[in-house]
Protein backbone atom coordinates (compact mmCIF):
# COMPACT_ATOMS: atom_id res chain seq x y z
CA UNK A 1 0.00 0.00 0.00
CA UNK A 2 1.72 2.95 -1.23
CA UNK A 3 0.85 6.32 -0.48
CA UNK A 4 1.99 9.07 -2.40
CA UNK A 5 3.95 11.90 -1.33
CA UNK A 6 1.46 14.49 -1.73
CA UNK A 7 -1.36 12.22 -0.06
CA UNK A 8 1.12 11.94 2.83
CA UNK A 9 1.28 15.62 3.26
CA UNK A 10 -2.39 16.51 2.44
CA UNK A 11 -2.89 14.28 5.92
CA UNK A 12 -0.65 15.87 7.82
CA UNK A 13 -2.09 19.37 7.05
CA UNK A 14 -5.56 18.00 7.40
CA UNK A 15 -4.70 16.55 11.03
CA UNK A 16 -2.96 20.45 11.67
CA UNK A 17 -6.90 21.80 10.39
CA UNK A 18 -8.34 18.98 12.43
CA UNK A 19 -6.43 20.13 15.94
CA UNK A 20 -6.69 23.83 14.94
CA UNK A 21 -10.58 23.66 14.67
CA UNK A 22 -10.38 21.73 18.23
CA UNK A 23 -8.17 24.68 19.44
CA UNK A 24 -11.06 26.79 18.83
CA UNK A 25 -13.30 25.20 21.09
CA UNK A 26 -10.24 24.30 23.85
CA UNK A 27 -7.73 26.49 24.75
CA UNK A 28 -4.47 24.48 24.09
CA UNK A 29 -0.59 25.85 23.87
CA UNK A 30 -1.96 29.23 24.15
CA UNK A 31 0.60 31.76 23.21
CA UNK A 32 3.29 29.54 21.93
CA UNK A 33 5.37 29.10 19.08
CA UNK A 34 3.48 25.79 18.23
CA UNK A 35 -0.02 27.16 18.40
CA UNK A 36 1.26 29.54 15.50
CA UNK A 37 3.04 26.83 13.77
CA UNK A 38 -0.24 24.35 14.26
CA UNK A 39 -3.02 27.07 12.88
CA UNK A 40 -0.74 28.26 9.79
CA UNK A 41 -0.45 24.47 9.18
CA UNK A 42 -3.46 23.60 9.83
CA UNK A 43 -5.76 27.05 8.24
CA UNK A 44 -3.16 28.08 5.48
CA UNK A 45 -0.66 25.38 4.26
CA UNK A 46 -3.77 22.14 4.22
CA UNK A 47 -6.12 24.16 1.67
CA UNK A 48 -3.00 24.69 -0.45
CA UNK A 49 -2.36 21.22 -0.57
CA UNK A 50 -6.28 19.74 -0.63
CA UNK A 51 -6.65 21.63 -4.03
CA UNK A 52 -2.96 20.59 -4.97
CA UNK A 53 -4.08 16.56 -4.28
CA UNK A 54 -7.52 17.31 -5.61
CA UNK A 55 -6.06 18.58 -8.92
CA UNK A 56 -3.81 15.12 -9.34
CA UNK A 57 -5.99 12.97 -8.01
CA UNK A 58 -8.49 14.42 -10.77
CA UNK A 59 -5.38 14.52 -13.27
CA UNK A 60 -4.99 10.79 -12.91
CA UNK A 61 -8.46 9.54 -12.78
CA UNK A 62 -9.66 12.21 -16.44
CA UNK A 63 -6.36 12.44 -18.38
CA UNK A 64 -4.54 9.73 -18.10
CA UNK A 65 -7.24 7.66 -17.77
CA UNK A 66 -5.43 5.16 -14.70
CA UNK A 67 -7.51 4.51 -11.16
CA UNK A 68 -5.86 6.30 -8.55
CA UNK A 69 -5.32 4.78 -5.24
CA UNK A 70 -7.99 4.94 -3.02
CA UNK A 71 -7.17 4.35 0.66
CA UNK A 72 -7.70 5.20 4.33
CA UNK A 73 -5.89 8.07 3.92
CA UNK A 74 -7.68 9.36 0.42
CA UNK A 75 -10.72 8.89 1.91
CA UNK A 76 -10.12 11.11 5.30
CA UNK A 77 -8.87 13.47 3.49
CA UNK A 78 -11.79 13.82 1.00
CA UNK A 79 -13.61 14.18 4.41
CA UNK A 80 -11.96 16.80 6.07
CA UNK A 81 -11.74 18.93 2.30
CA UNK A 82 -15.65 18.77 2.47
CA UNK A 83 -15.38 20.27 6.30
CA UNK A 84 -13.34 22.70 4.67
CA UNK A 85 -15.53 23.74 2.06
CA UNK A 86 -18.67 23.45 3.81
CA UNK A 87 -17.14 25.84 6.19
CA UNK A 88 -15.84 28.09 3.53
CA UNK A 89 -19.27 28.45 2.12
CA UNK A 90 -21.49 29.20 4.92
Amino acid sequence: MAFSQLNKLAAIGNLAFLISFLMRYFPLLQGSVTESMILITGLVVSVALNIAWMTSFVYLGLVKKSRPEINIISLLNVIVILVQLYLLFV
